[in-house]
């Protein structure tokens, strides 16, 4: 069973950087990146935000 979607070489990474109470600042956002990168996602990195 899996996800079905309409780009099937799209890769997901979900990073949080905010708190329990929704507060964070750059510094965080940019380790998260950081993190990102160091795990193998691609240095084009777009974000979003729900």
């Amino acid at each position: 069973l899996g996800v079905v979607g309409v780009n099937w070489d799209a890769d997901l990474m979900a990073l949080k950087f905010l708190d329990d109470f929704g507060f964070g600042d750059t510094f965080d956002a940019i380790l998260a990146i950081e993190y990102a990168t160091m795990m193998g996602a691609d240095p084009e990195v777009q974000l979003d935000h729900m």
